[in-house]
């Protein structure tokens, strides 16, 4: 299922889950977090007019696209503040970062241990 609207797919809808639902004003269509419905509110026909001009990609807002750029030119101008490393994107630093000062907000609901990454609690859940 998903948007009738805007044919959001299930991947972004509300799953079987206890996170609270946050529902679109104009088609009723639920979302697990205030982000999906952000952009399901920013754009609900599902357009992405912005495309790229290596791999034909499309995206619906231009910040996307030029982030997206980067991977085709192999341009990184995000620094750690940390350590050497350079990033194509502003969120991979920002987790980057998380590991040099030991910020673990992943939390394992069954015996408390904790995790910078949420990809290493789901494996340690596995």
């Amino acid at each position: 299922k998903g948007c009738k609207i805007c044919a959001v797919a299930d991947s972004s809808s509300k799953k079987d889950t206890e996170d609270p639902a946050y529902n679109c004003d104009v088609c009723g269509v639920e979302f697990n977090s205030s982000g999906y419905l952000q952009t399901h509110k920013i754009n609900p026909t599902g357009e992405k007019p912005f495309k790229c001009n290596v791999c034909d990609l499309s995206f619906y807002r231009s910040g996307n696209l030029e982030a997206h750029k980067r991977r085709h030119t192999g341009e990184k101008p995000f620094k750690c503040d940390f350590c050497d490393e350079r990033f194509a994107d502003r969120g991979n630093l920002l987790r980057h970062q998380s590991k040099h000062v030991g910020d673990k907000p992943h939390k394992c609901d069954i015996c408390g241990a904790r995790f910078a990454e949420s990809s290493d609690l789901l494996t340690h859940k596995s």
